[in-house]
């Protein structure tokens, strides 16, 4: 068995050919968020503290965006914004969020599916905050940092510092650069890629949005 992935306490193995597995160390049974992402044709086995399915490839999504030359094509973006979406989805219904997106956070199944695997980075969501009780040593590159007062703890992230982590994750994986302002994206104008990312990238904090329409 070939560990191919680490992130956190997560390990993706390769256990042989079309077989992978996906293992944490954590308690907790993650068993709510495998079933959203597999299905009969995956010959799924779930245990509280792994899932082993059937798959052609597995990568991290650093490897991914490699292989595309750091620039993936626009639906493989709208791909990865979808599986995103329901993550969050999937977690704000279990009163936690995820935050410090990285590309390494991620996997890409089949080139088609991309499912969140850094379950270290989960945490409690009071409301629209996410309370951290502990200090965070490095925050993604992706994180609105300037937003998050790391002087106290628990630290409080609005949920909301999220939406932009995950638009400005979604942008380097279109145009191997971050944002800077419109202009970074003024290419996808007539997109509603470009609207979502506007929504999620309001200056004001308040005003952001999660909404792909």
């Amino acid at each position: 068995m070939q560990t191919i992935h680490e992130v956190g306490s997560t390990k993706v193995k390769k256990i042989k050919k079309n077989e992978f597995k996906i293992e944490t160390a954590d308690d907790i049974n993650y068993s709510f968020i495998y079933k959203y992402f597999f299905n009969d044709d995956d010959n799924v086995k779930l245990t509280d503290k792994s899932i082993v399915f059937n798959a052609s490839d597995v990568m991290s999504l650093t490897d991914f965006l490699k292989e595309h030359k750091n620039e993936m094509e626009y639906m493989l973006v709208i791909d990865l914004l979808k599986n995103l979406a329901m993550m969050k989805e999937i977690l704000e219904s279990k009163g936690i969020m995820f935050i410090n997106l990285d590309l390494d956070d991620i996997i890409v199944i089949d080139s088609k599916r991309y499912l969140y695997v850094n379950y270290d980075n989960l945490y409690k969501l009071e409301g629209e905050d996410i309370i951290v009780e502990k200090i965070i040593d490095k925050f993604s590159k992706f994180m609105p940092k300037k937003e998050i007062d790391t002087k106290t703890i628990p630290l409080k992230i609005n949920i909301k510092s999220i939406y932009y982590n995950i638009a400005d994750l979604l942008i380097y994986c279109l145009f191997n650069k971050q944002y800077k302002d419109k202009e970074t994206i003024v290419y996808l104008y007539h997109t509603k890629l470009y609207w979502f990312l506007q929504r999620c990238l309001d200056e004001d904090i308040s005003k952001r949005v999660f909404l792909f329409i």
